[in-house]
C-alpha cells in the first residue's frame, strides 16, 4: 500500500506536463479552441519557432474562450497528486489499480470525478458509479464519489460493489473529503494508492491563469493571496479577456476584500461594559500582534479558547466582531443551529469540519461559535438520540483539542446556558476559560450617548 506524502516532490513533476495534458483534454471536451497547453509546456517559450506558433494559434482576447478556472485548478491538483506516485499515470490507463483520493473539501469531489473520468482513464473504459455486478474480463471502472453530505456516505455502505469490482479485476477509485470516514471500508482496506489532493500554490495558480488567458503571468503572485484564496474565487477573478497580470491583480483585490476583518462597528477598545472579557480580549490583541510579527510562537499565546456566557442581548456576537477588528484578523462566525440545518448526521459533521477548516485556512483568525448550548451534554442524553448527539459532541471535542493542528486559530464559544454544555468542552486545552458577561448598567448604557 502506498501513501502519498503531503508535500510535493521537487523533482517529481517537470513543467507540469501531465497537468497540461489534462487541461488540453478538458478544453477539447468543452469545445474550447485555444493553443495547446501541453505544447506550451514542452519547449522554450523564448524559442523563435515557439513564438511564431504562439502568434499563429493565439485567439484575440475578445473572442477567447477557456475552461472554467475552478475546473482547471482541480485538474492541475489532480494531475500533481497522480504524478507523485511513480508509474500510476500508466497504470490508470493500462492496469486496474484501487485508489482513494482525499479532496479535503466537499466542493472539489465532483470536479475530481470529472477529471479522473475524462483525463486519467482511457476513453473506452466503461465507468460505473452504481452498485451493480461487474463482469470478469470487461474493461470497467468503478468510481465512488462522496462529498459526505448524504446519509449513505459512510464506511459500511457500498462494500458489496467493491467486492464485485475486485472479483472482476476492475479499476476502483474512491473520491471523498475524508476517505476513511466517507468511502466504503473495503475500498480503503484494498487500496494500493492513497492520494491526497495538494493545496494550490503559486505555480499551480500561474498554470491556471495560463490556461484561462493563454499567457503565463509575468510577475510573481502575492503569497497571502495564494494562502487565503478558495478555488471558487478563481471563477470571479480570472477571465479570458484579461491579461494574466490583470487577472492576478483582480484576484488579489477580491481576496483582500473577502471579509478579512470586520470594518463595521466599534473596535474592542471602544466598547464599554465587558469587564473581564474586554481585558482577556485586549491581551489576545497584543499576543496576535506579536504572533503575526514573529516575536512569539503560537505556544506562547495564552488566550486560545474562551467560553462567553450571559443572558440574551448582552452583546456576545458584538464582542467577537469588535475583537476581530482590534486584532485585524478574520472572524469566522457560525452557530450550532447552522450545523444542525443539514438533513443528515453526516451533513452536520461535515459542516463542523468545514468551519474549522476555514478558520485554519484564514489563520490567524477567530472562530466564533454561537448557541453552544445546542450541543448536548452527553451525561443527559437519553433514548434514540444518544448515538446521534454523541458523534457530534465527540467530533467537536476532537477538533477543539487539536490546538497544535490549528495554529493561529482562537475559538470563542457563546452560550446563554453554560450549565447545559458538556463539561469536556471546558477542559484544559479546549474552552478552558469561562467569562460571564453581565447586563450593562445605566452608566454603561449612557456612555455612547455622552461620546456624541
Amino acid at each position: 500500500m502506498k501513501t502519498q506524502p503531503p508535500g510535493r516532490h521537487a523533482n517529481a513533476i517537470k513543467n507540469d506536463l501531465l497537468a497540461r495534458a489534462y487541461l488540453d483534454i478538458l478544453a477539447r471536451e468543452d469545445g474550447v479552441h485555444s493553443k495547446s497547453m501541453l505544447r506550451a509546456g514542452s519547449g522554450d517559450p523564448s524559442d523563435p519557432v515557439e513564438m511564431i506558433l504562439d502568434d499563429l494559434m493565439d485567439t484575440p482576447a475578445e473572442g477567447r474562450v477557456s475552461i472554467r478556472p475552478d475546473l482547471a485548478a482541480v485538474a492541475v491538483l489532480t494531475a500533481r497528486a497522480i504524478e507523485t506516485e511513480s508509474g500510476l499515470t500508466r497504470t490508470l490507463r493500462r492496469g486496474t489499480p484501487v485508489i482513494s483520493i482525499a479532496t479535503h473539501t466537499p466542493d472539489r469531489v465532483d470536479a475530481v470525478h470529472r477529471v479522473i473520468t475524462a483525463c486519467a482513464l482511457p476513453s473506452d473504459r466503461i465507468v460505473s458509479t452504481s452498485d451493480r455486478q461487474f463482469r470478469v474480463g470487461r474493461d470497467e471502472a468503478l468510481i465512488i464519489a462522496r462529498d459526505g453530505t448524504e446519509k449513505g456516505h459512510k464506511p459500511d455502505s457500498g462494500n458489496e460493489a467493491i467486492a464485485s469490482a475486485l472479483h472482476a479485476r476492475s479499476t476502483i477509485i474512491g473520491i471523498a473529503p475524508e476517505p476513511r470516514r466517507q468511502l466504503p471500508r473495503d475500498l480503503i482496506r484494498s487500496a494500493e494508492y492513497h492520494l491526497i489532493l495538494p493545496e494550490i500554490d503559486e505555480s499551480a495558480l500561474a498554470l491556471v491563469v495560463e490556461a484561462v488567458t493563454g499567457r503565463h503571468p509575468a510577475r510573481s503572485i502575492d503569497q497571502t493571496t495564494v494562502r487565503l484564496l478558495d478555488i471558487a474565487d478563481l471563477v470571479l477573478a480570472l477571465r479570458p479577456d484579461r491579461s494574466p497580470d490583470e487577472c492576478l491583480t483582480r484576484l488579489e483585490e477580491l481576496v483582500a476584500r473577502k471579509g478579512e476583518f470586520h470594518s463595521d462597528g466599534p473596535a474592542l477598545e471602544d466598547l464599554d461594559g465587558y469587564g473581564e472579557a474586554k481585558d482577556w480580549g485586549l491581551e489576545l490583541v497584543a499576543d496576535f500582534a506579536d504572533y503575526k510579527a514573529g516575536r512569539i510562537s503560537w505556544d506562547e499565546v495564552d488566550n486560545r479558547g474562551l467560553l462567553l456566557s450571559g443572558p440574551p442581548g448582552v452583546g456576545k456576537t458584538s464582542y467577537a466582531r469588535a475583537l476581530a477588528k482590534s486584532a485585524r484578523v478574520p472572524l469566522v462566525a457560525t452557530s450550532v443551529a447552522d450545523w444542525n440545518s443539514a438533513s443528515y448526521l453526516s451533513g452536520t459533521l461535515q459542516a463542523i469540519k468545514d468551519v474549522f477548516a476555514r478558520a485554519r485556512k484564514l489563520s490567524p483568525s477567530i472562530l466564533f461559535i454561537d448557541e453552544l448550548d445546542g450541543i448536548s451534554d452527553r451525561s443527559r442524553l437519553r433514548g434514540d438520540y444518544v448515538e446521534y448527539w454523541s458523534q457530534i459532541v465527540n467530533l467537536f471535542l476532537e477538533l477543539l483539542q487539536g490546538i497544535d493542528e490549528r495554529p493561529g486559530v482562537v475559538v470563542i464559544g457563546a452560550t446563554n446556558h453554560p450549565d447545559a454544555i458538556d463539561p469536556a468542552v471546558k477542559r484544559a486545552g479546549r474552552l478552558d476559560r469561562e467569562i460571564a458577561i453581565q447586563k450593562p448598567d445605566a452608566k454603561t448604557l449612557a456612555s455612547p450617548l455622552e461620546q456624541k
